[in-house]
């Protein structure tokens, strides 16, 4: 499934700012990122001159429900490791949590859950400084939001193993 993005501007308050962002995102930055298309993803940040922190609103595809996200949460939803790199690398706030509802990239790499990066997602993001204990606006903590299959502690390098130990040696 595809990421679904409004297409007008948004306005969503940053956290700590109070200031709007105004943050549609273009479709070839979106197309790299869903591919974990390092190199394109790159290019599409320098030459749009995306604001790494900035939020845009997506539709989850697991669940249908519309939110903001930033390309940080999105790269860990999609466990996008390449582009969760650069962002990382290029100082993306992993702590940054999204406006309305609080989630944050830990959170995101959770819930999407969706491939065998995930683990090398989740702890990309523990080595980043993400935090275990941060909720959202329910009340939950990243692991909390870990499908059931993924919950079970099977391998030392799964991610319910990675946040229950709160491993972030490689």
């Amino acid at each position: 499934m595809g990421l679904m993005v409004e297409t007008g501007a948004l306005h969503a308050p940053r956290p700590g700012t109070g200031a709007a962002s105004y943050a549609p995102i273009p479709d070839a930055v979106l197309a790299a990122l869903t591919a974990d298309d390092s190199s394109s993803f790159h290019a599409q940040i320098a030459q749009q001159c995306l604001d790494l922190d900035c939020f845009f609103v997506w539709t989850d595809p697991k669940s249908g429900v519309v939110c903001l996200r930033s390309p940080t949460q999105l790269a860990a939803f999609y466990a996008a490791t390449g582009c969760l790199a650069v962002l990382l690398a290029l100082g993306a706030d992993v702590l940054q949590q999204s406006p309305d509802d609080q989630t944050t990239a830990l959170h995101a790499a959770c819930s999407g859950c969706s491939s065998s990066n995930t683990t090398l997602a989740i702890r990309g993001l523990l080595n980043a400084g993400a935090r275990l204990d941060v909720l959202d606006k329910y009340g939950r903590t990243p692991r909390d939001l870990l499908p059931l299959e993924a919950a079970q502690v099977g391998t030392a390098s799964s991610p319910a193993v990675l946040l229950w130990a709160g491993a972030v040696g490689g």
